[in-house]
């Protein structure tokens, strides 16, 4: 039996239901002070989608000179979001993410960490029973096995 030692442990709890990882970050501008945001943690996203509304604090003018991709939804639909590269800090660690920002989704939409660019940036284990999320920066191959 493979045993992981995390890290990290901290709990989480979904203001909308209890059944979202919900977790606080920082989000770095370029200029002026960080930002705390929350955000869903969620393994069905492939990239980190966050609320446009964010753009002009983060001094992004203009959202289509980020990457273009295409957002495939749970219901099949599909959205054009446009990535562009964000410092955040998570749990006392800083990365740089890729972030997607969408015309097509409402101002006040939430906050969504993804699989691409920041998951991939960790390990996770999660006991959903008792709201408890643990992580270890990086590979499972660099994780205490």
């Amino acid at each position: 039996m493979t045993t992981i030692r995390f890290r990290q442990e901290f709990f989480y709890n979904g203001p909308a239901s209890d059944d979202q990882i919900v977790v606080n970050l920082r989000v770095f501008p370029p200029n002026g002070p960080p930002l705390s945001q929350i955000a869903i943690l969620d393994t069905g996203a492939e990239y980190s989608l966050f609320d446009k509304a964010l753009l002009p604090l983060l001094g992004i003018a203009n959202m289509t000179t980020g990457v273009r991709y295409n957002v495939d939804l749970a219901d099949e639909q599909r959205k054009v979001a446009y990535l562009h590269n964000l410092d955040i800090e998570f749990e006392g660690h800083r990365l740089n993410v890729p972030v997607g920002f969408s015309d097509d989704f409402p101002e006040g939409v939430g906050n969504v960490l993804g699989m691409n660019g920041f998951c991939d940036q960790f390990v996770f284990g999660l006991d959903h029973q008792t709201r408890m999320l643990f992580l270890t920066r990086g590979p499972l191959a660099s994780a205490t096995i």
